[in-house]
């Protein structure tokens, strides 16, 4: 069974590999970081907490820091999660 990329891994590897081609050498490639399960909460800008499924692009997240993060872009997938401990 051979690896299958999501709709947004394909392009970012397409623009990537486009990148390469045009001759330049650093490179940083962005993407998602994190999965939630429905239902969970995320910490807006305002301390309210919403469920993750609520959140829509240009809402106001609180970020690690404690500064305002406006959501540029949304990433969805279904599958297993598990929890490492």
């Amino acid at each position: 069974m051979g690896l299958v990329l999501r709709k947004y891994q394909e392009r970012a590897f397409g623009l990537t590999i486009e990148a390469i081609l045009e001759g330049y050498r650093r490179i940083l490639l962005c993407g998602p970081c994190a999965c939630h399960a429905a239902g969970q909460g995320i910490l807006m800008a305002d301390g309210s907490i919403r469920a993750v499924e609520t959140i829509r692009e240009g809402d106001t997240l609180m970020g690690p820091d404690s500064r305002p993060r406006t959501v540029m872009h949304l990433y969805r997938g279904h599958g297993d999660l598990f929890s490492i401990v």
